[in-house]
């Protein structure tokens, strides 16, 4: 994945692509079990917060406390799923496969009022439990996916880097300002956290947006078209992949011709 032991323009493109769509899972997955889920917000990504606020509600109300274990165990299924596909395969087309059915799921469980549920739990006697439960679904889709991410963005640098952490990218920028003195790095991961942030942005602005048009509207949300964007981005980055691999095959179908 790098050229020279330098990272190529494309995968600097998707590194950052890729680090938007983490900005969007994490912003997404906090938003609507929050809101969704009877106020319990949790993490698709930062799991010491999942667990901190597992350990508090395990004290302060156990009831509720099992959904932050579902993005962990989520999360970890995530890194083993895709993790074995990078081993076994080493086909970074199936990678992103599998992360865009994940997502289409996703938007699937939001968009359609009654997916994958049946209409028996969509009465106002199980409403509360019908919500909680696609927050679950939700929770665990998002962190799946976000484990698959981190994958997925260690497998493009070659790096122990999480580039889908802006706890790890921190502790990065940091050492390449004032440990390695790197400017070229400091300038990538800036942009990394860059890109995470306008991801995480860009959710909150489509999730509130109804609200802003409307006050009085408080059960209207566009957050659902964040995870649109997710989804088109995904397969941008597999255009890219698969022409830039194109091009690849074709340097070295002239090479070979050549030397015969």
């Amino acid at each position: 994945m790098k050229k020279n032991g330098k990272l190529s323009k494309l995968i600097v493109i998707d590194i950052l692509l890729i680090a938007f769509v983490s900005g969007i899972l994490e912003a997404y997955c906090y938003w609507f079990t929050a809101t969704k889920g009877d106020g319990i917000g949790v993490f698709a990504n930062a799991q010491s917060g999942n667990m901190a606020l597992f350990i508090y509600e395990a004290f302060t109300d156990p009831k509720v406390c099992w959904i932050y274990v579902i993005p962990l165990i989520s999360f970890i299924l995530g890194i083993v799923v895709f993790g074995s596909i990078k081993r076994k395969w080493a086909t970074f087309s199936l990678l992103i496969s599998l992360l865009s059915i994940s997502l289409a799921f996703a938007l699937l469980t939001v968009y359609f009022k009654n997916w994958p549920l049946n209409n028996q739990f969509n009465d106002q006697t199980t409403n509360g439990n019908y919500l909680l439960l696609k927050a679950s679904i939700i929770a665990f889709l998002m962190s799946f996916c976000s484990g698959g991410l981190v994958i997925m963005h260690r497998w493009y640098t070659g790096t122990k880097i999480i580039m889908t952490l802006c706890n790890g990218m921190l502790v990065a920028i940091v050492e390449s300002i004032f440990i390695e003195k790197d400017k070229k790095q400091r300038t990538i991961y800036g942009f990394v956290i860059l890109s995470i942030v306008v991801g995480m942005a860009i959710t909150c602005v489509f999730a509130n947006v109804s609200r802003w048009i409307n006050p009085n509207d408080t059960t209207s949300s566009y957050g659902w078209i964040s995870l649109v964007i997710a989804i088109g981005i995904v397969i941008i980055v597999r255009v890219m992949h698969i022409h830039e691999y194109h091009k690849v095959r074709i340097i070295i179908s002239k090479h070979l011709l050549g030397k015969q």
